[in-house]
């Protein structure tokens, strides 16, 4: 058995070992006292065997030479003519300067300058790497331009996430650094290509870069699953790419030169309109040659920018920077998604005001707001979106079939084709109504229709920022129609999101102590009544709404037999109003099942009291 000291002796030997090596992302680890906080079974599991690494180190003098930039490139003329106007980012004048073995490196011939980063500089003992307030101060003076991060590497499971991904990504979106997003490739077949799509599309939600997503495609591990085949490698490229096309996001793919000549189709993923990125890392000076098909080079990986310790990957964009620009914007559907006629010609929005996208998917960015009821032609569908004429899209759960109102006689409502309007919300003369299943619309009553709780005065119209009775039972509505539910405390300053979980888009923070109010509750998060969510956790909730009157109006004396804590309401979820001591007397003015309700409007348990006669 060793001693505990030899024990730590040698996992120490050991993490720095790792250290020294990389992971397979290709960012590099650089030195033991910047990997201290690295987990020795990630580094191992992250390794692998590509053109950079073997065995997770890095191949350096011995390293592919097909993978070093050198004239076994053929030079494209049309790629390196500089544009034909000046200012920045539109000439090709952009270049990095690093040290290599000891001698100066420039490799001239880009737009614009970039880096690609990952978990591997982030991470310290105590700290993150990156320090973007920095980052961006090189960014403002023109030493860097873009930044492409990795969102993760294979399949669709979070434990393959890069956990630095939402820090780097959120930093980038909130100090205004252009950036694309790469994860790279574990495939060795198409259902793994498909579930790294999904993996990618999962992060992204809520992001829109505006540098494409590439497919980081340079695993041996894939060579060997394929038998190198060039058609099955390519196909798992197609299958990426399409998913994150047909759903908005531009996309791309990262390789080097001999995987692009033996292993990839690189033209007809170009002709496909995908964009590639070329890893040829200079060993001497060198300015571009590497042809018309790709748009950025990785030209090594000895960078240093401020804000990041140790070495980064450096980029350049190759192609002009109004090209690419264009290519960003372009809003035209990928030919690889299927687009169908609708069944319906027109339709109304659902209740609730939606926001619509450019195009079928959550890449595509938002549009303008629809309000509830609001009629929409309807051209054609894809990708689970309906194309309105407005040339917006919006998800087809969004949208019910025509149920304009033509008349209403207090009662049902009847659509301008004659039928009764069912189980539909219906808007009519300034005010919203909701239609059973049999026609009826529903009045004087709260019910819960989909997710939400909606009250109903005795006209039919649904209420809409008011405090109204129903029977025993008093509610509050928001100006959007939802009941408030809960009254709650936020107790430690927490990030609100679009929706319930960490993947939804974020939406700012709210601070310690504000009080807000909830609509629902899904899983471990609530909505508040501007719409966003915060973890239920991290609050202090109790019930407000909705607050009863007594059923039985009584007028006696009573005494508390223990002491206790009263509620604004008839159970113990509610809210604590005063505490009672034992023996106190209290006028009961009323009952409502085992609760009575004291005469200062708050509630106690009946078996709390004792009858005084």
């Amino acid at each position: 058995m060793r001693s505990k000291r030899s024990k730590q002796f040698l996992i120490w030997i050991l993490v720095v070992t790792l250290s020294m090596t990389t992971a397979f992302t290709g960012d590099v680890v650089y030195g033991a006292e910047e990997q201290e906080d690295v987990n020795p079974d990630q580094v191992v599991e992250e390794s692998a065997d590509s053109w950079r690494y073997e065995n997770g180190e890095l191949k350096d003098v011995t390293m592919d030479q097909n993978a070093v930039m050198g004239n076994s490139i053929e030079e494209d003329e049309d790629s390196l003519e500089a544009a034909a106007d000046s200012g920045y980012g539109m000439t090709q004048d952009k270049k990095w300067v690093f040290k290599y073995a000891g001698k100066k490196v420039t490799c001239t011939g880009g737009y614009l300058k970039g880096i690609d980063v990952s978990v591997w500089q982030n991470r310290s003992l105590s700290n993150r790497y990156i320090n973007w307030k920095k980052v961006k101060k090189a960014v403002d003076k023109g030493k860097l331009d873009f930044v492409i991060i990795r969102c993760g590497y294979n399949v669709n499971k979070k434990e393959y996430d890069d956990s630095e991904f939402e820090y780097n990504v959120k930093a980038c979106e909130k100090k205004k650094i252009p950036y694309g997003v790469y994860l790279y490739s574990y495939a060795k077949n198409e259902d793994d290509a498909k579930s790294e799509a999904k993996h990618a599309l999962r992060l992204l939600k809520g992001h829109y870069p505006k540098y494409p997503v590439y497919y980081d495609l340079e695993d041996y591990s894939i060579l060997s699953a394929t038998g190198k085949s060039k058609s099955k490698v390519t196909k798992f490229a197609k299958i990426f790419c399409s998913r994150l096309a047909n759903n908005g996001y531009k996309s791309g793919v990262y390789a080097n030169l001999t995987w692009f000549s033996k292993y990839i189709d690189g033209p007809a993923l170009k002709e496909s309109g995908y964009d590639l990125w070329l890893a040829q890392w200079a060993r001497s000076s060198q300015s571009y040659s590497g042809g018309s098909n790709y748009s950025i080079w990785q030209c090594s990986s000895w960078g240093k920018v401020s804000g990041i310790r140790g070495r980064v990957d450096v980029d350049l964009l190759v192609k002009k920077y109004s090209v690419m620009k264009k290519y960003m914007k372009d809003i035209s559907l990928p030919s690889t998604l299927k687009v169908e006629a609708s069944e319906m010609s027109e339709s109304e929005i659902k209740y609730g005001s939606i926001r619509s996208r450019k195009g079928p998917g959550p890449g595509w960015r938002p549009s303008k707001k629809y309000e509830a009821g609001t009629h929409v032609g309807v051209l054609e569908k894809a990708n689970g979106y309906y194309h309105l004429d407005t040339g917006d899209w919006v998800t087809s759960d969004s949208i019910y079939k025509p149920t304009d109102p033509k008349e209403f006689d207090g009662t049902t409502f009847t659509a301008y084709n004659g039928e009764m309007i069912t189980s539909s919300w219906v808007k009519f003369e300034g005010s919203i109504y909701y239609a059973t299943e049999t026609g009826a619309i529903v009045k004087s009553q709260v019910l819960k229709i989909g997710r939400y709780r909606y009250g109903f005065d005795a006209t039919g119209a649904m209420c809409k920022g008011v405090t109204k009775w129903f029977g025993n039972q008093k509610y509050k509505f928001d100006n959007e129609g939802y009941a408030i539910q809960k009254k709650a405390v936020i107790n430690k300053k927490v990030t609100c999101r679009s929706g319930p979980g960490k993947d939804y888009y974020y939406k700012g923070k709210v601070k310690k102590g504000k009080t807000v109010f909830i609509i629902r509750k899904s899983g471990d998060w609530s909505q508040m009544t501007d719409g966003y969510w915060v973890p239920t956790s991290k609050t202090t909730a109790k019930l407000m709404y909705p607050i009863y009157r007594p059923e039985v109006k009584v007028n006696m004396q009573a005494m508390l037999n223990e002491t206790y804590t009263s509620k604004s309401g008839p159970k113990t979820s509610y809210l604590d109003v005063k505490t009672y001591q034992e023996g106190a007397t209290v006028t009961i003015t009323g009952t409502y099942g085992k609760w009575a309700q004291l005469s200062g409007g708050d509630w106690v348990p009946l078996k709390k009291l004792t009858i005084l006669e």
